[in-house]
């Protein structure tokens, strides 16, 4: 479903329309309603704090699945993997990752890499997260 930033003069029945077709109804602080009429999608993200798909800069689930494919190995040996956790620890991740797995058809591709580091610090669980494009 699509976001939408009702009227200010909405009724409580047209409000009741749109609970029954699934929506969840947030109040707009008055004072950020020229933000939300800008960019509602922002809006909703930076300000009420809840995730939009259309907000998000990434590949959608949708069209991710669109394009997916078996024909692929996983090149990495282990799905967690454990890198920098003591002072003697000297792995890298490339000790982590079968090279033989990818074809050379791919390696002569450009290969794009987002590595997002985690401490896990605050005893949150945080993992590092690697995506390649």
């Amino acid at each position: 479903m699509a976001n939408e930033l009702l009227p200010l003069n909405i009724t409580e029945a047209q409000l009741e329309e749109y609970r029954a077709k699934g929506y969840s109804l947030r109040q707009v602080p008055i004072g950020y309603l020229d933000t939300f009429q800008q960019n509602l999608d922002e809006a909703i993200c930076s300000i009420i704090g809840i995730a939009t798909a259309s907000s998000l800069k990434y590949i959608s689930g949708v069209k991710l699945n669109d394009t997916k494919t078996d024909s692929y190995k996983n090149p990495f040996v282990k799905d967690v993997i454990e890198v920098g956790n003591a002072k003697d620890d000297f792995l890298q991740y490339s000790n982590f990752f079968d090279l033989s797995c990818v074809s050379e058809e791919d390696k002569a591709k450009p290969l794009f890499i987002h590595l997002d580091m985690s401490t896990g610090s605050g005893g949150k669980g945080d993992k590092t997260g690697i995506a390649g494009v």
